[in-house]
Formats: C-alpha cells, sequence, structure tokens
C-alpha cells in the first residue's frame, strides 16, 4: 500500500492504530478498577483519545480499502467497526463519566461488553492488515 506521510505504509499506519485501540482499552480497562478522585478526569481524557483513534482508524481503513479494492472484506470491516463503535457508544452514552458506578452490575456488564467488542474488533483486523 503506498505511503504515507513520514514514510508508513497504509497499511502499517492501520496497525499501528489498531495497536493503539488496543492499548487505550487496557488503558481504560485498567481506570474502570480505580475510584479515585482523578479516574473520572482520567476516565475522559482516555475515552476522548479512543475516539480520536477510531475516527483515524476509519480514515486509514477507507484509504487502505481505496488501495486494495478489495469490497467483500471492506464490507466486513466496516460491520465488524461498527459493531464495536455500537458498543462503545452504548456504553458511554449511558455511562457518562459522572454517572459511572462501579458497583453497579449493570455498569460492569456494559464495560465487559465493551471490552469483548474491541478485542473481537481488533483481533479480527490484526489477522487481515
Amino acid at each position: 500500500m503506498g505511503a504515507e506521510p513520514g514514510g508508513k505504509t497504509t497499511t502499517e499506519q492501520l496497525r499501528q492504530e489498531l495497536d493503539r485501540l488496543a492499548e487505550l482499552q487496557g488503558a481504560l480497562g485498567k481506570n474502570e478498577a480505580r475510584d479515585d478522585e482523578g479516574f473520572r478526569r482520567e476516565l475522559t481524557a482516555l475515552r476522548r483519545e479512543a475516539w480520536e483513534t477510531i475516527f483515524q482508524i476509519q480514515k486509514t481503513a477507507d484509504q487502505y480499502f481505496r488501495e486494495l479494492g478489495n469490497t467483500e472484506l471492506y464490507k466486513e470491516f466496516k460491520t465488524r467497526f461498527q459493531h464495536m463503535k455500537d458498543a462503545v457508544f452504548d456504553h458511554q452514552a449511558k455511562w457518562r463519566g459522572l454517572d459511572v458506578d462501579h458497583n453497579s452490575p449493570s455498569y460492569q456488564e456494559s464495560v465487559r461488553k465493551v471490552i469483548k467488542a474491541n478485542k473481537e474488533f481488533t483481533g479480527w483486523a490484526k489477522t487481515k492488515f
């Protein structure tokens, strides 16, 4: 695939962004266990960075698939990517930073769903790119 600014190919850029998303999910998971004063501030910052990374993945993937021309793989990517984004959006809409209740079984289940959706997507994507 073509080189991006800085000399990276689109494939390398996409892999790097997928790795970053996985790192952010790990950091979010660790942050979920916290219940101190800095928790909500850190949660907000991590969520923002995760969304920025998600948007960058979409942009890079669009370019990657334009170059590749594999419409079947692109359809599968979009379906899996949307599933992951939906899980993140649903969780964050229901559990805004101020509403987080670590002791709520509903909250804990929502966190597990997001982690699972993200791991499924990034795991699949890393085998394809």
